[in-house]
């Protein structure tokens, strides 16, 4: 699986998105773990933008598994939908994003161009093992493909989601914490974009395989903590909350205002003649 890192390392960087280096290694050592755990099955993505994320899923899939990719391209979408701006997405094809993909694989994916809210009918039995949901925002959207995991994830396979806790998409941060509270979505692990999180049971194991997958990641630290029932850890930044060190100008700044600190600073030095 040489060509991950390679991609990691090398071209990724370069391609628009937003798909941290952290979860591009966290996507490679789940799949690793699967695989070196004979646990075979296809990848889904819902949501592909211009592929970032999509062509490190090409070095994943294995010879006799399917990489399965969902979007509208440039495919109108429904008007009340929800907050995608459609300027974030200009000039985004389906032709664009295959002649991305073919400059790294020569096996092409299966793609529906549609609605997310027909993989139900395209898509019939379960049959993936990780399931990458990065598409629309909106509550009700992200609901509905939320709604297909139990239908075809395999039991004990992996689901990410996306933006479960970003400020300008509520709906999703909503639809997916109302799944963990009232469903059995099982939160695992938490990064600063990703959920990662089985549905019912996790695979014996894949906990800690997770972790160790994580710890091996140097620019990175985890805490552990309890949500809504769940134990989960989550990954952060190397010194992420400690304080930073406090020097006396920084503190006199941080307590007086502008413009006095702005004098002190002009008349700093000038003497007083005493009479």
């Amino acid at each position: 699986m040489s060509g991950a890192e390679d991609y990691i390392d090398g071209p990724m960087a370069a391609m628009p998105g937003w798909f941290s280096a952290t979860d591009a290694w966290l996507f490679t050592g789940i799949s690793r773990w699967q695989q070196a755990n004979e646990f075979g099955g296809d990848l889904l993505e819902i949501g592909v933008y211009q592929g970032r994320s999509a062509v490190l899923l090409g070095h994943l899939v294995g010879d006799h598994e399917r990489l399965v990719l969902c979007d509208l391209f440039d495919q109108p979408a429904d008007p009340g939908s929800g907050p995608d701006s459609p300027a974030g997405y200009a000039g985004l094809t389906l032709d664009g994003f295959l002649a991305t993909y073919r400059d790294h694989h020569s096996r092409p994916p299966i793609v529906y161009q549609c609605l997310s809210n027909r993989l139900g009918e395209l898509e019939t039995s379960r049959a993936f093992r990780m399931i990458h949901i990065d598409g629309s925002h909106a509550y009700n959207d992200v609901r509905c493909d939320i709604d297909l995991v139990p239908g075809l994830l395999l039991e004990g396979g992996i689901v990410i989601l996306d933006d479960y806790r970003t400020l300008h998409t509520p709906g999703v941060s909503a639809a997916i914490w109302e799944t963990v509270v009232n469903r059995d979505l099982r939160p695992i692990c938490l990064t600063h974009d990703k959920m990662y999180a089985s549905w019912g049971p996790e695979r014996p194991g894949a906990r800690e395989g997770i972790r160790q997958i994580v710890d091996a990641i140097p620019w990175v630290d985890t805490r552990d903590d309890t949500l809504c029932g769940h134990e989960v850890f989550i990954v952060l930044p190397k010194g992420y909350g400690e304080d930073p060190p406090v020097t006396r100008p920084r503190l006199v700044e941080a307590v007086v205002p502008p413009v006095v600190v702005d004098l002190h600073r002009r008349f700093r030095g000038r003497g007083v003649r005493k009479l």
